[in-house]
């Protein structure tokens, strides 16, 4: 057969040099680079050549070798130099790499879709993606230098930040770190299941600021608090609403709450910020704005923390009269009024 291994046919008797020379063990048919295999426990067969850059691993069924494109590697692989990959490379499992480094220049390097760094924050890299179609896990930290962008050719694509029972989860950016500047500030993004609300907060890294709260979102509700002023760009931009869409109701604290302010000196306010004045609301002209924890402000006996005594609105509406300019029209008056008019 073409694939056995025999001994050359030399004739009827084998001479001693004949028998003991070794080309003359041959098969039926050969090329060069064919390799010898046993077959069976008694007969060593001829494997073909294989084809360029393929390797020799076992079949399926463990009982003769094979050549193969696709290498299947049960235990571990041990790569003592540098490997270079001109396709891609697929990890079904996990990537495990103790004391060791992971990045351009350590131990996985790639021309191609994979040109950073994560090590080293501080070094700059501009070219190159890291493409995960499935997932990418790291139970440390993974830096990146530029822009990490996330796909839009479909839904479900995008940043997602699991959070543990009970466990504060969220993204933190802090000024300076990583890029050789002190740290200072951070800013971070945060789910807090203990108090069951999404937050904006500045965190004190170094401290030089204070941390606090910015906003916050309560979980499955529309409620959103704020924390701080609400300004514009500049000075007459923006609007409270539009035309087409305008706010409901509008709830404030007691004093100093409802204030109205324009550019020409004149502010809407809670008629109670004047001594002596019940509930209502005023108009005064050219009044200094003053914050409700002013308690300088405060007149004993008159809960006015605005205005000293003596100090009177232009116009008000109060739960008893109507006044301009110091002048009330209460509902007696009215009633008098009335009468005369109609007399």
């Amino acid at each position: 057969m073409a694939n056995e291994f025999k001994h050359a046919s030399v004739g009827a008797e084998l001479s001693q040099a004949e028998w003991e020379a070794v080309g003359a063990h041959v098969f039926a048919s050969q090329v060069t680079g064919d390799l010898l295999y046993a077959s069976s426990a008694s007969q060593l067969s001829r494997l073909a050549k294989g084809t360029a850059r393929q390797l020799l691993q076992m079949n399926a069924g463990a009982t003769l070798p094979e050549w193969a494109t696709n290498i299947d590697i049960p235990g571990n692989l041990d790569v003592g130099n540098a490997t270079t990959l001109d396709g891609s490379l697929t990890v079904g499992g996990g990537y495990g790499a103790t004391g060791a480094t992971i990045s351009d220049a350590g131990v996985i390097q790639a021309n191609g879709a994979i040109s950073t760094d994560i090590a080293t924050a501080s070094t700059s890299k501009t070219t190159g993606s890291i493409i995960a179609g499935g997932g990418i896990g790291a139970s440390g930290s993974i830096w990146a230098d530029y822009v990490v962008s996330f796909s839009t050719a479909g839904p479900g694509f995008g940043a997602y930040i699991p959070a543990a029972s009970g466990a504060t989860t969220g993204l933190l950016i802090i000024q300076g770190n990583g890029n050789g500047a002190a740290d200072n500030m951070g800013y971070n993004f945060e789910y807090a299941p203990s108090v069951s609300y999404f937050r904006f907060r500045s965190m004190d890294i170094d401290g030089s600021a204070t941390s606090g709260n910015i906003f916050r979102v309560n979980d499955g509700t529309d409620d959103m608090k704020l924390y701080g002023d609400i300004t514009p760009t500049a000075d007459g931009a923006g609007n409270c609403g539009t035309a087409a869409l305008t706010w409901a109701d509008m709830h404030t604290v007691l004093f100093n709450g409802a204030d109205i302010n324009l550019d020409n000196d004149w502010t809407m306010l809670e008629a109670e910020d004047f001594p002596g004045y019940p509930g209502g609301w005023a108009l005064t002209h050219r009044q200094p704005w003053r914050k409700a924890d002013v308690l300088s402000n405060v007149i004993p006996g008159t809960g006015s923390r605005l205005f000293p005594e003596g100090e009177k609105p232009v116009f008000a509406v109060t739960e008893d009269f109507i006044e301009y300019k110091g002048r009330r029209l209460t509902p007696e008056i009215l009633d008098r009024l009335l009468y005369l008019v109609a007399a």
